[in-house]
């Protein structure tokens, strides 16, 4: 029995979209959707993580495949605790020593979310639970110093909300929240659908379809999928050609709205460190920040410059990861600390 890995910290990005774990020594030891699959007459859990996932929209009447999170937070607590246990069960299967537990959590979450959040990790088997902001995590995975004495602005698109913050000396400055983000692109495709073509299709394939040809900005190659599901007119299954410069107009209100709330939470910058961010530019994170020129077309919408993090998507983890191997030199300022 590794008596190391049991009384190793670990980090948990507990998003929407997808969960990832990171033990301490070990790294990312799971990257998987954050779906749960359950009994609906007796509540058993069937699956978890990739395998609840590959259940959505294809399951019996008797069980439903759910994702208990939504904007960011826990909507159903239940069922988001099951999601933990089951998903750290399988990355760390024996536990002696209760492991202290690092997570992140969108600005714009409340109390009762927050609270929700502490008791999954707590029931899930934490001593202690650390919540860091979401934003400021990600600057750090970013590699950016939040603890300077200096404007930094962070824009972390993720799959269910929008965060922005700007720090200064390791303190959140001034945040905003927009539920409109990587779901909200999800929804544009699948409405697309139904309303320009009356093709009913399913979670899975919108979400594909997005990640094969979904774009913000003209790309030089026209690219083309194919794209089944259900015609709302026949009854029949069917299936279309779709391009990404039709793809693109279906998802230009969403991105408006990114903007606008982007230009909103830069408006709410204080005047002492916007000269720093105008300067520097706004830092871009989470897996919503990858859609095809969405950096070009944010620039472009609001006219202020912004770069984009290495591996976005990660930078979350990696930002708690990073206070788990270097807790001595991470300012205790930063989390919100809770004994279990």
């Amino acid at each position: 029995m590794d008596f190391n890995v049991l009384s190793n910290d670990i980090a948990i990005d507990f998003g929407t979209s997808n969960t990832r774990i990171y033990i301490k020594g070990r790294g990312l030891v799971l990257d998987e959707p954050s779906v749960i699959a359950f009994d609906s007459i007796c509540g058993e859990v069937i699956a978890a993580g990739a395998d609840a996932e590959a259940m959505l929209g294809r399951t019996p009447a008797s069980v439903t495949a759910i994702f208990p999170l939504a904007g960011g937070v826990i909507c159903d607590c239940t069922l988001a605790e099951e999601l933990l246990k089951a998903l750290l069960r399988r990355v760390c299967p024996k536990t002696i020593i209760k492991p202290r537990i690092f997570m992140a959590l969108p600005c714009g979450a409340t109390d009762v979310e927050r609270r929700a959040l502490r008791d999954a990790a707590v029931i899930a088997g934490a001593r202690s639970v650390y919540i860091m902001s979401a934003p400021i995590a990600a600057a750090i995975g970013a590699k950016c110093d939040v603890m300077l004495p200096r404007g930094l602005m962070i824009a972390d698109i993720g799959g269910g909300c929008c965060d922005f913050a700007s720090v200064s000396v390791g303190q959140l400055a001034s945040v905003s929240s927009s539920k409109t983000a990587g779901a909200a692109f999800t929804e544009a495709v699948t409405a697309h659908f139904r309303d320009y073509h009356s093709l009913s299709i399913g979670y899975l394939t919108a979400e594909h379809c997005k990640k094969e040809v979904g774009c913000v900005f003209p790309k030089e190659s026209n690219d083309r999928t194919t794209v089944k599901g259900l015609d709302l007119k026949t009854g029949l299954p069917a299936e279309i050609s779709v391009s990404c410069e039709e793809l693109r107009d279906a998802l230009m209100p969403t991105v408006n709205e990114v903007a606008e709330a982007l230009k909103n939470a830069v408006d709410a910058v204080p005047s002492e460190l916007l000269g720093d961010i105008l300067e520097d530019g706004i830092l871009l994170t989470g897996a919503g920040a990858n859609m095809y020129g969405l950096v070009k077309r944010l620039h472009i919408d609001t006219e202020l410059k912004l770069f984009l993090a290495p591996e976005s998507e990660y930078a979350v983890i990696r930002g708690l990861a990073a206070a788990t191997e270097n807790m001595e030199r991470i300012s205790k300022e930063l989390f919100t600390v809770y004994h279990g």
